[in-house]
């Protein structure tokens, strides 16, 4: 029983409810701040902000957004990055010659 004077306990959000996120080793999907680490150490620069961006305008990875939430499926992360790193140019000067040699698509 209560004491008098003492109030109903609050009912805990659903948010608090939920488990909190396992590294990235064991899921086969990725935070953002996650996601911009795995590309990073793969040797494109990203972070959290930039991804952001990339939603809104295009051009980033695939991710999906089960309850509200964006996660990056870490296999189409991991092409995208592929994709990313075989387009890249060290100049643009260069990019002429690597389409006319057929290694830029």
């Amino acid at each position: 029983m209560r004491k008098s004077g003492e109030s109903e306990p609050k009912p805990r959000s659903a948010y608090a409810r939920q488990p909190k996120p396992k590294p990235v080793a064991g899921r086969r999907a990725a935070t953002p701040k996650e996601a911009a680490a795995r590309v990073r150490d793969r040797g494109l620069p990203m972070s959290p902000s930039k991804l952001k961006r990339l939603r809104t305008e295009g051009g980033g990875p695939s991710y999906v957004r089960p309850r509200g939430r964006i996660h990056y499926p870490i296999d189409l992360l991991d092409a995208w990055v592929d994709r990313q790193l075989a387009t890249t140019f060290t100049s643009t000067a260069q990019e002429p010659e690597l389409r006319r040699s057929g290694f830029a698509s």
